[in-house]
């Protein structure tokens, strides 16, 4: 039976919990595992606002969680009984209804590859990089929290997984930049800050879309619930940028996963709201490197992903994110960019 007595066990659990997704195929038990990972998060979180030196002291430190008191103690009982194999489920989704079904698989189908990408890539950046304890517990919650919305889609779309792709062919470039990550802020400015601050804008178009198509309030709240989390890993993605690289100069594999980034993701050319999507978190990240504040972009963010539920619109213009990828490119090119 797996133990949790030192700071190592909870990391070597985690580790074991996340790697069967690394493979990058269907995982039978996908719903218990992320389920898993996201008590172990949150206990982590618990024991680093408990205890200063827990993330940074020997690894086989014992964490003495007898010592707990109140909702700390009871959490860190919990999270011995999910490790004893206690049931972990997943909040009850029902199927849609025919009134909703026709419309939901038409904006949809396809979204689970989306929340499966980033389940494969949070579990390489547990298994296979050095992560701080505090960035284990994040990046522990992002795949649970993209695991839940795999089974909001899976439940209300009625789709079968094991039959689905678990990488889909337009997300192979997407995985093979991931996996070029070598440390956890190359890889949370990639798939956190990159990919998934775009995120939160699709996720928003879909909520605006499905309203406009009489999707159902009970099932655009499904929806609402998946964008406001996504919205969440792009703010993640902003602020440990802002912590690893304030006032640092990019190490050089970090301007070449940006590059390869704009390179492969930032194609589109029908100036459409797809060419917006695709070139927003580059023009995030160039008005970093202009000068703005992470907390600026943070405000911009949720405000465009507030305005896109709303009106189906972002507040800045194609030239405007345009601009941000000519931007990066020059900045990428300057000595010491």
């Amino acid at each position: 039976m797996t133990s949790l007595d030192s700071v190592a066990d909870v990391i070597s659990y985690v580790r074991e919990l996340a790697e069967p997704f690394v493979v990058g195929e269907y995982v039978p038990d996908w719903e218990q595992r992320s389920g898993m990972l996201s008590a172990i998060s949150d206990y982590l979180i618990i024991r680093l606002r408990d205890d200063a030196f827990v993330d940074s002291e020997p690894a086989a430190r014992q964490l003495d969680c007898d010592a707990d008191t109140g909702y700390r103690a009871i959490l860190a009982q919990e999270v011995r009984k999910f490790v004893k194999r206690k049931s972990l489920t997943f909040p009850a989704v029902e199927l849609a209804d025919e009134k909703d079904l026709p419309p939901l698989k038409e904006l949809c189908l396809t979204l689970d590859y989306s929340e499966k990408i980033v389940i494969s890539a949070a579990a390489f950046a547990i298994s296979r990089l050095t992560l701080s304890t505090e960035l284990v517990s994040v990046v522990a919650n992002i795949l649970f929290e993209e695991a839940y919305h795999l089974k909001i889609l899976t439940e209300m779309l009625g789709l079968d997984q094991p039959s689905r792709p678990w990488l889909a062919t337009d997300k192979l470039a997407n995985w093979e930049l991931v996996r070029s990550c070598d440390d956890g802020p190359s890889y949370m400015l990639l798939e956190h800050l990159l990919y998934e601050a775009r995120g939160g804008i699709a996720a928003a178009k879909g909520v605006h879309d499905a309203g406009l198509r009489g999707v159902s309030k009970r099932s655009v709240a499904w929806l609402e619930k998946i964008c406001n989390q996504e919205t969440n890993h792009g703010i993640s993605g902003l602020v440990w940028f802002g912590r690893d690289y304030r006032g640092a100069r990019l190490p050089l594999s970090a301007r070449s996963l940006i590059r390869r980034f704009i390179e492969q993701e930032c194609d589109d050319q029908t100036g459409t709201f797809r060419t917006l999507r695709q070139r927003y978190s580059s023009w995030l990240l160039a008005r970093y490197f202009s000068g703005a504040s992470v907390q600026e972009l943070v405000v911009s963010l949720k405000r465009d992903v507030a305005q896109c539920k709303s009106t189906g619109e972002i507040g800045p213009n194609l030239d405007e994110v345009s601009w941000g990828v000519d931007f990066l490119y020059e900045y990428l090119d300057r000595d010491g960019g």
